[in-house]
């Protein structure tokens, strides 16, 4: 599935990552299969029951660095030499394309089975996707006791679950609501106005018109494909585009530092919340 459940993740991942998942089990227990466990091996058996072989798509929980964790946590140091360097991380993934792993500046990686399907002939590769779709379907739904009929549907079940959470979780709180109106006055100040204030809606807000840009370069390369897509791009292509990013970054931060320091805390166990629930870590 290449670059898979690419809106999704970013939008889960848009605050950065944390540990709050659920209690792990004793060590005289068998730790019972996550939902994205149980999806996974589902899909493994019925994609070899189609005659394919199918690598789960379950990586082991990395632990957050010291800046990782102060950026989660709300730190305005962390979160400025973070900036400073990669800005939003939306282009810097073209500007920094060497630096993989734990602190990827882009957060996204390639599917275990891309080199499955990468090795197969045209005609094997149309009968594996012929079977993917199906079987993703059919492993979702009965891991996650919900009605799934496609990646997409489920990409936007996760999508409207983690919207809800976030709404329920910030937009009646007053102190965020007056933070993030403070927040949004700084921007429309320094020229970048924002559409939705609202606690829930404004960390996104800010980065919008960048994740704006980059897709549209995605479609005018692939106008073929559906969706966001990523575009090719070489590191001086995206220098531009990084560099307003950059300062983006650090305008937002200095008009949101306060509104950040009291809301990431909860947005990242909120997040992670609805990312477990539904198969996404």
């Amino acid at each position: 599935m290449g670059l898979q459940r690419l809106t999704t993740v970013l939008t889960i991942l848009l605050v950065g990552g944390s540990s709050a998942l659920p209690s792990a089990p004793s060590a005289t227990q068998r730790p019972p299969l996550s939902p994205k466990e149980r999806r996974e091996s589902l899909m493994a058996d019925c994609m070899k029951r189609h005659g394919f072989r199918y690598v789960q798509d379950v990586q082991p929980q990395v632990p957050l660095t010291k800046a990782q964790r102060g950026m989660v946590e709300g730190d305005y140091s962390a979160m400025l030499a973070d900036r400073l360097k990669y800005g939003f991380r939306i282009f810097a993934r073209y500007v920094f394309p060497n630096e993989t792993g734990p602190n990827d500046v882009a957060g996204f990686r390639e599917h275990p089975n891309n080199a499955t399907i990468n090795a197969l002939s045209r005609t094997q590769a149309e009968a594996y996707f012929k079977a993917q779709a199906p079987c993703y379907a059919w492993a979702a739904q009965t891991a996650l006791g919900r009605k799934v009929t496609s990646v997409e549907d489920l990409d936007r079940q996760v999508t409207e679950a983690l919207h809800t959470a976030h709404r329920q979780a910030h937009d009646a709180d007053p102190l965020l609501v007056a933070k993030a109106r403070d927040f949004a006055a700084c921007m429309a100040a320094k020229g970048r106005p924002v559409a939705d204030p609202r606690p829930s809606q404004i960390a996104g807000e800010t980065r919008k018109p960048l994740f704006d840009q980059l897709w549209e370069l995605g479609r005018r390369q692939w106008p073929r494909m559906k969706g966001d897509v990523l575009p090719e791009l070489t590191r001086f292509e995206a220098a531009p585009y990084f560099r307003e990013e950059r300062q983006a970054a650090l305008d937002d931060l200095e008009c949101g530092k306060d509104f950040y320091r009291l809301f990431f805390p909860r947005s990242t166990a909120v997040g992670m919340r609805v990312a477990w629930e539904w198969g996404e870590e």
